[in-house]
């Protein structure tokens, strides 16, 4: 039953109720108006009796469908304003990682330059490709290769600040945009991320296997001194350029590129 449905029924459960008690109200003065006391007295006590009673329940009547009507509407509103939100939030969601995808990290970035205490500050953009990613694919399966997208979605949440907007750029590549950041800090926070990154083996399991996995990363580092001055593409094509460089490197680097 959808909520306009439940509405209406419990409305018209109520008007019942309410009515059934009037028709009681009525009987009862009925019999002690038109008893063993019957007159001319009693009758007009149970007409007006009578005539009170009914104005009553129509008072009642509306009130109570005034109420529900509202009711409804803040009901139907209130859910209607969380299946907004939960829209929203599938539509800037990567579903495997639960990072932001291209469109929540777009809206990231828009929100930082609308914001005064962003928008003159620097900007730095991280570029993250998982080093022979798809050779992982090729070898034990894409459930192996999304477990490991998934845990290095959570090592990018649990090595950088709440306020960084961290998604999944596409593939095997990752998106990290930090507000506030200088090309130098960027530089650290992306050589943290490589020593991390490779300090540990991965565990995924292949089936009813057990696997652990040295996993790597390039990273692209690109960097602005002010948010306002260039759009997100830039900040991008800047940080793939320095990926590219990461790579040619023989990859688990990071280099930086700072526009001027």
């Amino acid at each position: 039953m959808n909520l306009k449905s439940k509405t209406t029924a419990d409305l018209l459960a109520k008007r019942l109720q309410w009515w059934l008690l009037i028709a009681l109200a009525l009987g009862l003065v009925s019999f002690a108006a038109f008893g063993p006391a019957e007159g001319s007295r009693e009758f007009r006590i149970f007409a007006a009796a009578a005539v009170t009673l009914l104005a009553i329940g129509v008072l009642v009547d509306q009130v109570l469908q005034l109420f529900f009507i509202k009711s409804g509407h803040a009901t139907t509103r209130d859910a209607l304003v969380a299946l907004n939100r939960r829209l929203v939030l599938q539509a800037n969601t990567d579903p495997l990682t639960g990072l932001y995808n291209r469109r929540g990290l777009e809206s990231f970035f828009d929100g930082l330059v609308s914001t005064r205490r962003f928008r003159y500050q620097p900007i730095a953009l991280l570029m993250i490709d998982v080093d022979g990613f798809k050779a992982f694919n090729d070898r034990h399966g894409h459930s192996v290769g999304d477990q490991i997208l998934h845990d290095v979605a959570g090592l990018l949440r649990s090595s950088l600040r709440r306020s960084d907007g961290i998604g999944r750029w596409g593939g095997d590549e990752f998106c990290v945009i930090l507000p506030n950041t200088a090309l130098s800090q960027a530089r650290s926070v992306a050589a943290k991320l490589c020593a991390v990154m490779s300090s540990q083996p991965f565990r995924v399991k292949a089936g009813e296997a057990a696997l652990a996995l040295e996993i790597r990363m390039s990273i692209g580092v690109g960097a602005v001194d002010a948010a306002d001055t260039i759009s997100l593409n830039h900040v991008v094509d800047l940080a793939d350029q320095a990926l590219y460089q990461a790579k040619a490197a023989g990859g688990n680097t990071a280099v930086g590129i700072r526009m001027d």
